[in-house]
């Protein structure tokens, strides 16, 4: 059974719309998100359970506010996704 789906998917209370996103084949990663703010996601996520996937856009998005692996973007995520470790295992 499906975990329940994160609270809707804006971040903060400024941001009003998704950024720009794309679908493409990628052979090492599952998303990315630009330095200017585009987010790309896998293809093959499309194959990927929905929990999965919901961690993927998360954590792109969380890259609008923290572009880097530091500590404050996990934290970001985790207020947004709190079962993110779960749903990426």
């Amino acid at each position: 059974m499906a975990r329940p789906r994160p609270n809707g998917f804006l971040l903060h209370a400024s941001m009003t719309r998704l950024p720009p996103m794309r679908l493409q084949a990628m052979k090492t990663q599952w998303g990315s998100c630009s330095p200017t703010g585009k987010i790309t996601l896998n293809l093959w996520l499309l194959k990927a359970p929905r929990d999965y996937i919901d961690y993927v856009i998360f954590h792109e998005l969380c890259y609008l506010k923290e572009h880097n692996h530091s500590p404050r973007l996990f934290k970001l995520l985790y207020r947004h996704v709190p079962t993110w470790r779960q749903r990426k295992a």
